[in-house]
């Protein structure tokens, strides 16, 4: 099922003023839509059901802790920008 672009641009008005409301108070303005905005309630609600997740935690709470990441050793570099091998005499006595 494709999206007309005049739904789009709709849609577009439609998120941008339920994005502006405090989160609390965007179910019952979805719930509120009729008329000619009825068939993108659907998509509306699963957009700001997107954003809900998004504003609290959701993916973001799952990230690994900064401590459990292994240090990286990165080889030193020269003057010019090259990698310095070690043992090696750097770019600036070379």
């Amino acid at each position: 099922m494709s999206t007309p672009e005049r739904d789009w641009r709709a849609l577009s008005r439609l998120l941008d003023t339920a994005l502006s409301l405090p989160a609390a108070e965007r179910a019952a303005w979805l719930e509120r839509l009729d008329g000619e905005h009825e068939p993108l309630k659907g998509l509306l609600k699963e957009l700001l059901a997107r954003e809900d997740l998004a504003e609290n935690g959701g993916f973001l709470a799952s990230l690994p802790k900064l401590d459990s990441i292994p240090e990286l050793s990165v080889p030193p570099v020269g003057d010019r920008g090259e990698w310095v091998r070690s043992g090696s005499p750097s770019a600036a006595t070379a």
